[in-house]
């Protein structure tokens, strides 16, 4: 818990002051007048009586500080609202003496005084500490505020580390109700802090996949889990421009560095507007982001980590056969992987073994799939290959030897 800033109050020792017994029964009587005045004016002059005794009040609690605690918490648990409002009032002017009283109630019942104690808390700065507190609150209003006020000055004034927000919002997302799901997805899918996030929006997402293996498609989704599936996968396509535009830029140890260390196997195999991937087919968003983090090792001479990545890739990406953008994606890929190979692993037999191996069962596949001319292609890129196993070259020539009597 951050150190509470210290607020400037008169100390009831070293001058003449109430003892804490005479001013308890001051506090309550003029709680009391109050009262009267309030729920007993027939026109404005009691509501205006009430002001100049709440104003009074103010003054005695300045006057006397601490020494007026042990009647303001006796009167935040009246009966009467305007008692409770106008103590919650009252200890905002003692600060940090009041600090565990106001804590203490944040789970008041009256909405009235959590708002108030809200707000002192933002004076004292120290409302950031309570998040789950503040998003759990029955109350649309303190919710509210919190979104709008708490957080941003939390995370932007304070500088409170991002996963640890994220980290009280995950527990007071597993706690609330479906509205309360709601807006925690949204400020969080808002705040696009990417790696802090994402991990709490694809809760919300797993949940919705979740049900639909249990229940069948029929199942009906909650609006958050389906909400927090697109915004999971719009923060995952936010990435995926970026690398896009560091891609074109050449900029290679930039996007080494941004992405280098990314979870990149959890991210998602689709795109969240749905549609194909930009010149990669319908691979995905984690096959594009570890097609580029390989282009860019290899472009940089790291030839091991490029073909870490690529091998990754293929062993995510099924052959592509049945679309045309799926199977220039898998071109793409050998592509790379033989560009890889040749500048940075040249001495490498099993790396061009692995090559070979993929290039061919490619041809085979397209071959299968009555795609001749392209099966042929495949295949003539084995038969390029320097160093080629005399075997290898034997059965690939075999291959194409049966398509040309097709």
């Amino acid at each position: 818990m951050r150190t509470i800033q210290k607020h400037s109050f008169s100390e009831a020792s070293g001058r003449t002051a109430m003892t804490g017994r005479i001013l308890k029964v001051l506090i309550t009587a003029v709680l009391v007048t109050i009262v009267q005045s309030v729920y007993g004016a027939e026109d404005s002059a009691g509501r205006d009586n009430a002001r100049e005794e709440r104003n009074r009040l103010v003054e005695t609690v300045r006057s006397n500080g601490a020494v007026a605690l042990p009647a303001l918490q006796l009167a935040i648990t009246s009966e009467y609202d305007v008692v409770r409002y106008t103590a919650a009032h009252l200890l905002v002017h003692l600060g940090e003496a009041a600090y565990e009283t106001l804590v203490s109630n944040l789970s008041n019942d009256d909405v009235q005084v959590r708002y108030v104690v809200l707000g002192a808390l933002e004076d004292l700065g120290v409302a950031g500490d309570y998040v789950e507190e503040l998003v759990m609150d029955e109350s649309a209003v303190i919710r509210r505020r919190f979104y709008l006020d708490v957080m941003p000055t939390h995370l932007l004034v304070d500088g409170a580390p991002p996963e640890e927000l994220i980290a009280s919002l995950a527990s007071a997302y597993d706690a609330g109700t479906e509205q309360i799901r709601h807006e925690i997805i949204k400020a969080v899918a808002d705040l696009q802090l990417t790696e802090a996030s994402t991990a709490l929006i694809r809760r919300a997402a797993d949940r919705s996949a979740a049900v639909v293996a249990a229940e069948g498609d029929k199942s009906e989704i909650g609006q958050v889990e389906k909400k927090a599936l697109v915004a999971y996968l719009t923060l995952q396509e936010i990435e995926i421009e970026k690398m896009r535009a560091l891609t074109g830029a050449r900029q290679w140890q930039q996007l080494i560095d941004e992405f280098g260390d990314r979870d990149i196997g959890s991210w998602p195999v689709t795109s969240g507007s749905g549609r194909m991937v930009s010149g990669l087919g319908h691979a995905g968003i984690s096959a594009e982001a570890y097609y580029r983090l390989g282009q860019a090792f290899c472009e940089l001479g790291q030839g091991e980590k490029a073909e870490q990545m690529l091998r990754t890739l293929i062993e995510q990406v099924n052959l592509g056969i049945g679309h045309a953008r799926e199977r220039e994606f898998y071109r793409r890929i050998l592509a790379l992987y033989k560009e890889n190979y040749q500048k940075n692993l040249p001495d490498d037999e099993k790396v061009r073994d692995r090559y070979v191996h993929m290039q061919f069962d490619y041809g085979n596949q397209l071959a299968q799939a009555g795609r001749e001319d392209e099966a042929q292609a495949s295949f003539a890129e084995v038969l390029k290959v320097e160093g080629l196993d005399a075997g290898v070259e034997e059965e690939v020539n075999k291959a194409v030897a049966k398509l040309e009597k097709k």
